[in-house]
């Protein structure tokens, strides 16, 4: 019997929660167990596009934006949404909010929808948590699912009444078995050519990295940033930050990476110093794949890395010892057990199940 799968999303960027959906729903497509998978989103727009590129059906519903000068568009969306979960009501679908205005549309939609089907609200970041939104839509409609262990918490804070479901970030079973393939040795007792992967703009903590690689010059030899300048005022930042440390000749800014093979083949070591709440960071996975060990800021830190080769650090000296650490690259089957897609759709099943 075939099963369906639907994925709301309003895609306000093609950012960590819009791959997480594309890889699930990718990896059910590859596997023979009947899955039918449909992401609705904005479409026209960059990640319906992604989403057919990817194979997978993208069906158009409109999220107008949730500002009270939108408000004459939200009856419109409402409508496509109480669309959407007729359908999926009526063939028994697991239906999952993947962005907190997919899952504000989602709980309106529900109300007027006869035997509307329950709701996961998949949640990728804490900042949301703390937002009286949230207790209005998450407290009141369906489970909620947090990707990692932080996120997890920030939701339990917030939501005390609930229970709060939690799954792991996952890489594709093929790519991650790509990245194992193409594990390099690391280098040896030389100073680390450090790595990130990160858009340019300010949660990302890029210019907070640089001023504390500045007070460390001899455990590093060199910077490659890789991430788009989708803040040109913060790119022109970081480069003055590296220009007045008198860094410019050790910070390489490389743009977009669609290689990552090269990249981390690059690298020794990939530092996520990341000043926002994010949840998982995928970059994080995709090092440990490859055997790059990780350093990320406190905050990006949680149990679900115990036992691998990530550390963290909150001040300039702590990041200067964590450099000078070569820890054993992660095995493959660890990654597989902790980070795979399986462990991912069980959550999900599991908080669709309860409700």
């Amino acid at each position: 019997m075939t099963k369906r799968l639907l994925l709301l999303d309003d895609a306000p960027i093609v950012g960590g929660a819009e791959l997480f959906a594309i890889r699930l729903g990718t990896w059910l497509a590859a596997e023979p167990n009947d899955w039918d998978v449909t992401i609705v989103c904005p479409d026209p727009g960059p990640f319906a596009a992604r989403v057919r590129d990817a194979g997978l059906r993208a069906q158009g519903a409109r999220f107008p934006d949730l500002t009270p000068t939108a408000a004459v568009h939200w009856p419109g969306g409402i409508r496509d949404m109480g669309r959407v979960l007729r359908r999926a009501g009526a063939g028994g679908a697991l239906v999952v909010a993947n962005t907190a205005r997919a899952q504000a549309f989602a709980a309106a939609a529900r109300l007027s929808v006869r035997d509307a089907p329950p709701v996961v609200n998949l949640v990728h970041e804490q900042d949301t948590a703390a937002r009286r939104s949230a207790k209005v839509v998450l407290g009141r409609v369906g489970r909620v699912v947090a990707v990692g262990a932080n996120t997890a918490a920030a939701y339990e804070r917030a939501l005390p009444r609930q229970r709060i479901g939690r799954l792991n970030n996952f890489l594709d079973l093929a790519e991650l078995d790509r990245a194992l393939a193409t594990r390099s040795p690391r280098a040896g007792d030389a100073p680390p050519v450090v790595g990130v992967l990160a858009r340019l703009i300010p949660e990302k903590g890029l210019v907070e990295l640089v001023e504390e690689l500045a007070t460390c010059p001899d455990d590093w030899s060199a910077l490659r940033i890789g991430g788009g300048a989708q803040d040109a005022a913060y790119a022109a930042a970081l480069r003055g930050a590296t220009d007045r440390l008198g860094l410019g000749r050790r910070v390489e800014l490389v743009g977009h990476v669609e290689d990552l093979p090269a990249f981390f083949a690059a690298v020794d070591t990939l530092v996520v110093p990341s000043t926002g709440h994010e949840g998982q960071p995928t970059v994080i996975l995709e090092a440990l794949a490859y055997g790059v060990p990780v350093i990320v800021r406190a905050p990006i830190w949680s149990p679900d890395f115990d036992g691998l080769p990530v550390a963290r650090y909150a001040t300039g000296d702590e990041l200067s010892r964590a450099l000078r650490v070569r820890p054993e690259p992660a095995s493959g089957d660890e990654l597989r057990r902790r980070f795979g897609p399986q462990q991912a759709l069980d959550a999900l099943q599991a908080a669709n199940r309860l409700q």
